[in-house]
């Protein structure tokens, strides 16, 4: 009887239809009244059968619930593979023709001439003299000098209004890279009184050495 009783309330739950709660407090009672008629055999075997449909029972819900989730993930699965855009097609590469390599032309270009590099020959410098001076107008003179050698650093004129003997750097100065100029203008911005040096620069300590005589001369 409660074997009978159980299976038939399982078959209820798996179909998804609750009995009425006085049905099952009918059976319950009707289970124990008949357990009370019963020896301790019989109930020991009821117990036992109980166990085993118990079991199958929870067999049962266990397969029905895995067939359920199956179900789902195919449901989950074909869903994803619609939703996927459709695979690209690849393109076959094009396969193109080797060119024919074509052989240049003969060059009629001619050889490049050597190169051949000529040192200057450095000669010592000498003397340094102003030969002139000359006044351009608007504050501007002319100097001129003569002297002999190479003069790799090139030439400073120097002037002063108050000193006899100008030098670089104190006094007015302007400085020439070309060691072959042998004259050079000079601004002097008004007319005065003024004294003139030329001397040689030398790159090595910065200064200037060799100087001309001081020649004075009046720029107006």
């Amino acid at each position: 009887m409660k074997k009978r009783l159980l299976l038939l309330t399982i078959v209820i739950l798996l179909a998804g239809c609750a009995p009425a709660p006085e049905a099952v407090q009918t059976a319950i009672a009707q289970t124990q009244a008949a357990d009370m008629l019963k020896t301790p055999a019989v109930l020991e075997e009821d117990r036992i059968q109980t166990a085993i449909v118990q079991t199958q029972a929870a067999t049962l819900t266990a397969e029905l619930l895995a067939t359920q989730v199956e179900a789902r993930v195919g449901t989950s699965v074909v869903q994803t593979l619609t939703a996927l855009p459709p695979a690209a097609t690849a393109t076959p590469a094009q396969t193109t023709t080797p060119l024919t390599p074509v052989p240049a032309a003969a060059s009629t270009a001619q050889p490049r001439p050597s190169i051949t590099n000529t040192l200057e020959t450095i000669i010592p410098s000498g003397p340094i003299t102003i030969t002139s001076l000359e006044y351009l107008g608007d504050g501007k003179v002319k100097v001129n000098w003569e002297c002999q050698g190479s003069f790799p650093g090139g030439f400073t004129v120097v002037w002063s209004k108050s000193n006899p003997e100008p030098a670089y750097p104190d006094d007015y100065w302007v400085y020439f890279g070309n060691g072959k100029l042998r004259s050079a203008v000079v601004d002097v911005t008004q007319p005065d009184n003024y004294f003139f040096r030329v001397c040689e620069f030398v790159h090595r300590t910065g200064r200037c050495e060799n100087y001309s005589q001081a020649e004075p001369f009046t720029a107006k």
